[in-house]
């Protein structure tokens, strides 16, 4: 059964034709394969010195904190994730991502331009929509890129506007530190528009 969205109290209707297999992480619109955004980025990134445990702990850590989001955190889990929750948990007061208007891992796409990707977060507050991505690790300048074509979807899906819409990157360490930084929307799309243009045309 497909996942119900909801956004500003109401359910977003599917895309036409668009599908997401979770299991193989692959997009297509009408059956027609979508490249994922992470497929642009992730070539600019250095995945040479990166130990695959970290990475498999990385996922573990965002699915913890997803279902801690949406409510379905069962009693009695990892104490590991305590002190990734307890930080995540006073960032999002800070920021006042905690008011429970959010919209949560949702995949989504463009027509236009023949991309999908799922996001981390959009959060409503009063002055802005904030589009957050939220990880363990270092913060990563090349996630502003990636983020872009992530809130450029969803301004055309009408989840945004350019007006309200904010990037944010939040990194959380293992003793609940977090260290986040902001990116400029329409400066990062540009860059992702380099890197799109150059591997369509080598492609």
């Amino acid at each position: 059964m497909a996942t119900k969205h909801i956004w500003r109290g109401v359910e977003i209707p599917p895309f036409p034709g668009f599908t997401f297999d979770s299991e193989a992480h692959k997009y297509a619109l009408r059956g027609r394969p979508l490249k994922n955004i992470t497929g642009y980025t992730g070539k600019l990134r250095d995945h040479s010195f990166v130990n695959p445990i970290d990475l498999e702990w990385g996922s573990h850590v965002h699915d913890y904190l997803y279902l801690h989001d949406i409510g379905k955190l069962l009693p009695g889990g990892d104490p590991r994730m305590m002190p990734y929750i307890l930080g995540w948990t006073e960032k999002r007061q800070e920021m006042g991502w905690d008011t429970g208007k959010m919209l949560a891992e949702f995949p989504n796409c463009s027509e236009k331009y023949l991309i999908a990707g799922r996001f981390d977060r959009l959060f409503e507050t009063e002055k802005w929509d904030w589009l957050v991505d939220v990880k363990t690790g270092q913060p990563d300048k090349v996630t502003g890129i990636q983020m872009a074509p992530y809130g450029l979807m969803a301004i055309l899906r009408g989840l945004t506007t350019v007006g309200r819409l904010k990037l944010a990157e939040v990194c959380i360490d293992k003793t609940g530190h977090c260290k986040m930084q902001q990116f400029n929307y329409k400066v990062e799309l540009n860059y992702f528009w380099m890197v799109y243009s150059l591997q369509n045309h080598l492609s």
